[in-house]
């Protein structure tokens, strides 16, 4: 008989993010149901706020935005066995995207999931066979965006507290090339903001997206952060012709 996992509440402290300012939960199950928390939790790059704008003022494709890139889950278990329960939004064009599991630093396994134009279901399993605690890393696709709507583990084991080292802020934006979106197979890790970030030992927080342009109201959600390092632009490089470079240059 198949063992029953423990479901652990979205909200749960010892679920951590990164690379997302914003988290979006669902609302809670009703109060006769056995599950706790919300039904679902998303990490968001943008607020909801800047979400809900037109794209006449926010200048990007909102469905675009609430694609994971850079963002990071962590977990530390004892668990055999994790399994996370996922709601793909929908996209105009369905598209693939990776979800990259780090055990303890090393890279571990890669699940490959697909958007397409109706909301669907999906689910990662991360199975260890020692039964001693690890360190989880599980960076978000950039090319698709996702709701977790479970976290399930063994019914013998328990999560603990994560503790990740204090770092300054740095935030990247501009269009696809920061976003990493096509190009990459929807790995966020081989963006170049992800790769620039550890070498300068910062937390990275995203703000590319695919076709988008910077507008002034991207420039006023910076104020949700307490404090910024580092802000790199990049707009419109794949666009630019060799005519219109040898000008730049010229002048």
């Amino acid at each position: 008989m198949a063992q029953t996992r423990t479901s652990i509440p979205l909200n749960s402290p010892e679920i951590v993010f990164k690379g997302a300012r914003y988290t979006q939960y669902g609302k809670p199950y009703p109060a006769s149901s056995d599950k706790t928390g919300p039904k679902f939790v998303q990490p968001q790059r943008f607020s909801e706020a800047v979400l809900q704008t037109s794209m006449k003022i926010s200048r990007f494709n909102p469905q675009t935005a609430q694609w994971a890139a850079g963002i990071e889950m962590h977990l530390v278990t004892n668990s055999q066995n994790i399994v996370m329960a996922l709601n793909i939004l929908p996209a105009r064009r369905g598209r693939p995207g990776i979800f990259q599991v780090y055990k303890d630093g090393k890279h571990f396994k890669d699940y490959r999931l697909k958007s397409a134009k109706t909301a669907r279901s999906g689910q990662i399993r991360i199975q260890s066979s020692d039964g001693q605690k690890h360190h989880y890393r599980i960076m978000l696709p950039a090319t698709i965006a996702i709701q977790i709507t479970s976290l399930k583990i063994d019914p013998d084991a328990t999560l603990s507290k994560v503790t990740l080292p204090s770092k300054p802020v740095y935030v990247a934006m501009g269009d696809s090339i920061t976003h990493g979106s096509a190009a990459l197979n929807g790995i966020s890790t081989r963006s170049y903001p992800y790769l620039l970030a550890p070498d300068l030992g910062y937390d990275l927080y995203n703000l590319g997206v695919g076709g988008g342009r910077v507008s002034p109201l991207q420039g006023t959600m910076l104020k949700d952060w307490e404090k910024i390092e580092v802000i790199t632009l990049l707009i419109a490089a794949s666009h630019i012709t060799k005519t219109r470079v040898e000008q730049v240059v010229a002048t």
